[in-house]
């Protein structure tokens, strides 16, 4: 099942990545949506999962074994660390993320290219048609 998951959501943002080129036209546009719609929350999910699965883990270990109250804290300081390690590598893995999409999405030229952005230098140099 968990392959199967994996090819589809694969499959799903391959697709939506070639429809947002054929809609906007642009592949700056495309991407830069890309990357805040699918990079940016996929990113955030994968940290929020294993954080939660870090939380239950723990709270099922507790309930399994009924410790005293010093364990308890101990394991919510050891969740609280779980934690704050999963953002700091959302943050690491975020500033990765930014630097791909730079590098992927600087134009090559400075000169209008196709789509879109040829239509928005138009659109400046000459705004009522």
């Amino acid at each position: 099942a968990g392959l199967r998951t994996g090819v589809v959501s694969v499959a799903l943002v391959a697709t939506t990545l070639a429809g947002l080129d054929v809609f906007f036209g642009d592949s700056d546009d495309a991407s830069a949506i890309a990357f805040f719609f699918l990079l940016l929350p996929a990113a955030n999910a994968l940290a929020d999962w294993v954080s939660v699965s870090a939380t239950r883990k723990l709270l099922q270990v507790n309930l399994d074994h009924r410790h005293g109250a010093g364990a308890l804290i101990a394991f919510m300081a050891i969740d609280l660390l779980i934690g704050i390690g999963c953002l700091l590598i959302l943050l690491a893995g975020l500033v990765g993320l930014l630097e791909l999409w730079a590098m992927f999405a600087t134009p090559r030229s400075t000169g209008p290219r196709t789509g879109a952005r040829r239509k928005r230098t138009a659109a400046q140099g000459s705004p009522f048609g």
